[in-house]
């Protein structure tokens, strides 16, 4: 269980995150808009498969996660997010592993926090 103190200290760190996010960035709408759809289907799609499945090991998850990361990549989006989607990547590979140790999971961005990455993405093209 994580204390008040902890969560604020996670919510900066989140907040800090997307702002670097943010201003690394380099304007190429077609990169960041193929960057932005391959995140948000893997985002579907996890989060079809997790209320379907649960927390066992999907390969196709794991390959929706690594073409992300291609996509990211490809749009020059720095600082932590392609380290962030390697990981999603890799827990999809083996997710027992992840979950049975839980300080690791801290490496694996959620889903909700994915999402508001693309919404600021999607602000920075707009």
């Amino acid at each position: 269980m994580i204390d008040p103190t902890g969560k604020i200290t996670l919510a900066k760190e989140a907040g800090n995150f997307l702002y670097q996010i943010y201003n690394s960035i380099k304007v190429n709408r077609p990169a960041i808009a193929e960057a932005v759809t391959a995140i948000q289907k893997a985002v579907i799609k996890t989060r079809n498969f997790i209320s379907d499945q649960g927390y066992v090991r999907n390969e196709e998850l794991t390959e929706l996660w690594h073409i992300a990361l291609n996509k990211v990549v490809a749009a020059g989006i720095k600082e932590k997010l392609p380290t962030y989607l390697y990981h999603k990547a890799k827990f999809w590979g083996t997710p027992e592993d992840w979950l049975n140790h839980p300080p690791t999971l801290e490496l694996v961005p959620q889903l909700d926090q994915l999402d508001e990455i693309c919404n600021m993405l999607l602000l920075k093209i707009s």
